[in-house]
């Protein structure tokens, strides 16, 4: 038995970001926060959609971190209460969707951004509009944000049907002025997501073959867009994985790649997706083991075996100049290994993973990193 859930209306392609006015009035909003990146805000694209919009839109705020805190949702928060709003929108990345996700929910919810993600059942939340910027995260059609309390030194996600967005609006010439490093991260993030979810304990024919078109997707194009960052088409067809790759893990949830990612963002701050492709290549090649009709899944996209699908995965790296040792990471001391082994462990993204490799296989996941 399986089900599948995605409420989220999804418009997709060039211009997309253009419907953005009828859809609010479909949807009956009249005051909007708009949450923005700080590049898209110095593009001018926030100010564009407020003028787009007739008004609509009555506050933009950058202040978003890539790793976004609670004291970011906090002071969204405090902007939509002021300004009445019955909508949150998020231009960016999936750092500033998760954050306008969170903001959504604490409106609703009165809640401090701290209670929200310590809360288990989050039940409201303002309507959520997500605009991506990058072709990686997904964010703009799954039911999770991932919020960081420095403080406590923890990354926390909360998960509720609430958080699905109301409406993604997929414009991928947004994310044609992303930096080539950025877009290596992002779009082995959307890998990782695809991956993740054919090796999850919780896949369905529809979540196997939403991941396996964007796997296909994301070989055609990553390396194509890492030549030539100006390729419309290439873009085009990352953005199109990102988003389907979403489809996919908002069912299954996250697996490996995912829980030994966490460490590395929370403790040396690498950004996810280079944190998430970080192991990537070697869960490609420790789940096929434990699910042998990745293989096949493998093959279809166009690799003989999962050594040179891992060995793909490491070349995009090294184009994307993405880091691939632990001491590329700042981890100098090897008596780190442990801590990172025992965190992946103890991750509920871990626990979903179909192949099990208990804290030694973990340890010696991360040594062969060092």
């Amino acid at each position: 038995m399986w089900t599948y859930h995605e409420p989220a209306k999804l418009i997709f392609g060039v211009g997309a970001a253009e419907n953005l006015n009828s859809e609010m009035e479909a949807l009956g909003v009249t005051k909007a926060v708009l949450l923005s990146s700080k590049s898209m805000f110095r593009q001018g694209i926030p100010q564009q959609l407020a003028e787009l919009t007739g008004g609509k839109i009555v506050a933009i705020s950058t202040e978003v971190e890539p790793d976004p805190t609670v004291e970011n949702v906090d002071h969204a928060a405090a902007l939509a209460r002021q300004n009445g709003a019955d909508c949150v929108i998020g231009l960016g990345g999936g750092s500033v969707i998760d954050c306008a996700k969170a903001t959504a929910a604490a409106v609703a919810e009165n809640l401090t951004a701290a209670e929200l993600v310590r809360k288990k059942d989050v039940k409201a939340a303002l309507p959520i509009i997500a605009i991506p910027t990058t072709a990686g995260t997904g964010s703009e059609v799954t039911r999770v944000a991932v919020i960081s309390d420095k403080s406590a030194g923890l990354k926390l996600a909360v998960y509720s049907q609430a958080l699905f967005p109301k409406l993604a609006l997929v414009d991928p010439q947004y994310t044609a002025s992303v930096p080539k490093r950025t877009t290596a991260a992002t779009g082995l993030d959307a890998l990782a997501h695809a991956l993740d979810a054919l090796s999850s304990r919780k896949p369905s024919p529809v979540t196997n073959a939403l991941a396996q078109k964007a796997c296909e997707l994301i070989v055609k194009n990553l390396e194509a867009v890492l030549e030539d960052g100006n390729n419309l088409d290439a873009r085009a067809g990352m953005s199109q994985a990102s988003t389907i790759a979403g489809l996919a893990f908002s069912q299954t949830g996250t697996a490996g790649s995912h829980a030994c990612s966490y460490r590395l963002s929370i403790e040396h701050h690498i950004p996810h997706g280079e944190a998430c492709a970080f192991t990537l290549d070697r869960w490609v090649e420790i789940n096929a083991e434990a699910r042998p009709e990745l293989r096949q899944i493998y093959q279809a996209i166009g690799f003989e075996n999962e050594a040179a699908f891992a060995a793909w995965i490491n070349r995009m790296k090294a184009k994307g100049e993405l880091r691939t040792t632990l001491r590329e990471c700042g981890v100098t001391d090897r008596a780190e290994i442990a801590a990172f082994a025992d965190h992946a462990l103890k991750n509920n993204n871990y626990a979903n993973n179909v192949a099990q490799i208990g804290y030694e296989g973990l340890y010696k996941l991360f040594e062969e990193k060092f």
